[in-house]
């Protein structure tokens, strides 16, 4: 069995780390397969895969290409785009037909889009849908049309699959939640290099997340400037951990406009930018409360999930795929989203508790273990393959009766 997997991105956000995990659990649990990765650009996705001996091939994106995004989509028919555009799916066809693949899995938007036409088999396709594609007009009209040339799509979570099934009627769709590394993330003592100057004795509070612009940094600054006010000076130190890392024009924040936010909001004793860090689990360790602040319904959120298994009490925007991993209160706390009190409230609670920041930490550790482990992931993978009859069922199902 032959798999290709295509990321229009080789930078290391929440989509790809997701995708590391599904090769290497995939690869665990189909050794015999063969397994590889094209990926539109270099970065540290291209660097992981290599140094787990995952064969990765960049075909790089023209640049004019990869800046056209919801916020531009006009760019894509102008000439120039549109003449890139075709080399690039030329070029794709060519290394796809290279690979013989049994299963092309996509793993972004531009990736979905480009692939099933150019795909050297047809309905051998498969979406790995990580986004609610419904409230975005580029990529809502161009699934709805390609929708028959893929053979099916896995969505990371029931939310994201419903809002598919509007976009695609009648697309084969499987839910698999993401899942993390659980030996990697893992309790541990905070990285020094991390720990904001001045911090030792105020409580923490961090955001670790690509600087895309529905992330909710403006938000967290928000909350922020109300804990300032209500807890002083010397309590309180905000980190923002990322920074970035996408080409798409017009939808992330650069470091000098989230400066010059914190400074509108007279914080900058407060915040600290930690930067981009390459083992997220280094950033949670580091903090004592992780906030998840997207302005928008989260598809999944794999930050909740990495803080939980390591051990750190989370906040949470409580919508879309996000409210399906936590319950309140037991494992994480939810607050209103888009609703800077509420954020600021679920935090001071926290902040003022530390009892009660253990008692989440711990049961959030617990619940991660329990349902987000990485053992899951590749027979769940081979399970929708074999859904979309593109293989036979996984190992570990094969003579168990089947699923309704």
């Amino acid at each position: 069995m032959r798999v290709t997997f295509v990321s229009p991105s080789g930078g290391l956000g929440g989509a790809e780390r997701s995708l590391l995990g599904c090769v290497l659990s995939l690869r665990r649990a189909e050794p015999s397969w063969s397994l590889r990765v094209l990926s539109f650009s270099e970065g540290a996705l291209v660097e992981r895969f290599a140094e787990a001996g995952v064969h990765v091939e960049v075909l790089p994106l023209p640049e004019v290409v990869g800046q056209i995004g919801e916020a531009g989509a006009r760019q894509a028919l102008r000439p120039r785009a549109l003449a890139a555009s075709a080399r690039f799916a030329a070029r794709l066809r060519r290394t796809l037909a290279a690979h013989r693949p049994d299963v092309v899995h996509t793993n972004g938007v531009k990736a979905h889009l480009l692939a099933p036409a150019v795909a050297p088999l047809r309905r051998r396709v498969v979406w790995h849908v990580r986004d609610f594609v419904g409230e975005r007009r580029v990529a809502r009209t161009g699934l709805g049309a390609l929708r028959r040339s893929a053979a099916g799509a896995i969505a990371n979570s029931h939310a994201v699959a419903r809002d598919l099934s509007a976009v695609a009627p009648g697309l084969p769709t499987r839910t698999v939640h993401n899942a993390i590394d659980l030996h990697r993330f893992r309790p541990g003592p905070p990285d020094p290099a991390l720990v904001p100057p001045g911090a030792e004795g105020a409580v923490r509070v961090g955001l670790v997340s690509t600087f895309a612009r529905w992330k909710g940094h403006a938000l967290f600054l928000d909350a922020a400037a109300r804990l300032k006010e209500r807890f002083g000076p010397e309590a309180l130190r905000f980190v923002i951990v990322g920074g970035p890392i996408y080409a798409t024009a017009g939808s992330q924040w650069s470091r000098e406009e989230l400066a010059a936010e914190v400074r509108a909001r007279g914080l900058e004793a407060y915040v600290h930018f930690a930067g981009f860090v390459d083992a997220p689990e280094r950033a949670y360790r580091s903090l004592d409360v992780v906030v998840h602040a997207s302005t928008r319904p989260e598809p999944f959120g794999r930050v909740i999930v990495e803080a939980m298994a390591c051990a750190r009490p989370v906040v949470v925007s409580a919508e879309g795929g996000a409210s399906e991993l936590f319950e309140h209160g037991v494992q994480a706390l939810g607050f209103t989203p888009r609703d800077p009190r509420s954020l600021a409230d679920a935090i001071a609670s926290l902040a003022e508790d530390p009892e009660r920041r253990q008692a989440l930490a711990e049961a959030g550790r617990r619940h991660a273990h329990a349902r987000f482990g990485d053992a899951r992931l590749g027979p769940e993978l081979v399970d929708a393959y074999a859904a979309f009859g593109l293989a036979a069922p996984p190992a570990a199902l094969r003579g168990a009766t089947p699923r309704a």
